[in-house]
């Protein structure tokens, strides 16, 4: 794992650019690019930067699909298909290749189904950009559930709710497995859990990532 400490007037914009970069690099080696996008509210502003950036000509070759999801209807504002929908496929100058995302129509079990077959081609993913939780968490995986140890698979579902929705998740084998991961992770709050992901990496499924994967980019504020 590489850390890059930015400004924090300068760190939407560098992470930005740096992203839209690897985008095209894939892009222009392998002709198309599978890109995961987290929810939340940190990576707004860099998604509305980075759909900017990216080329018409890299656009058409882009597969766009969510990291993870909350069960629940597209409009929802808790959707993160609505958050990825408004704030980058709005933003983006031309149409991407695909926009897969899960059905919520569909019972949850049908759902989860579904989307790993619709994703199962694009895998190993190319790039991932993930998310911190105070508690540990990235994507929805959370500390302490068991499919953290014996996953399998290339989409989950949580086994209880978190505020208020049970959640699909890329499972952790699917996010190590991937070729490049960007963690986005703005605000000085969230030192604490990296210095405890530092010391002790294997409680917390970022940690779980972050010791594993040997292509991760984590973008901090700068202190």
């Amino acid at each position: 794992m590489e850390s890059k400490y930015v400004p924090i007037e300068t760190l939407i914009s560098t992470a930005a650019k740096e992203i839209a970069d690897e985008i095209q690099k894939v892009v222009n080696q392998r002709g198309i690019c599978s890109l995961g996008l987290s929810g939340g509210k940190s990576p707004i502003l860099l998604y509305e930067k980075m759909a900017k950036l990216l080329p018409q000509a890299i656009i058409r070759k882009l597969v766009i699909f969510l990291v993870d999801e909350r069960y629940t209807d597209f409009k929802s504002p808790d959707s993160n298909y609505k958050l990825v929908k408004d704030h980058f496929i709005f933003h983006l100058i031309s149409s991407p290749k695909r926009f897969i995302y899960p059905l919520p129509f569909l019972p949850l079990e049908e759902a989860t189904a579904q989307y790993q077959e619709d994703l199962k081609d694009f895998t190993p993913f190319d790039i991932l950009i993930l998310g911190l939780g105070e508690d540990g968490h990235t994507a929805s995986l959370f500390p302490g559930e068991e499919y953290l140890n014996n996953d399998g698979k290339l989409i989950i579902t949580t086994p209880r709710e978190h505020a208020n929705y049970k959640r699909l998740s890329l499972s952790l084998s699917a996010i190590i497995a991937s070729r490049k991961l960007f963690f986005y992770v703005p605000g000085k709050n969230k030192e604490e859990i990296l210095q405890k992901i530092s010391q002790n990496g294997d409680s917390y499924p970022a940690g779980r990532v972050l010791i594993r994967h040997k292509h991760t980019l984590l973008y901090r504020e700068k202190l």
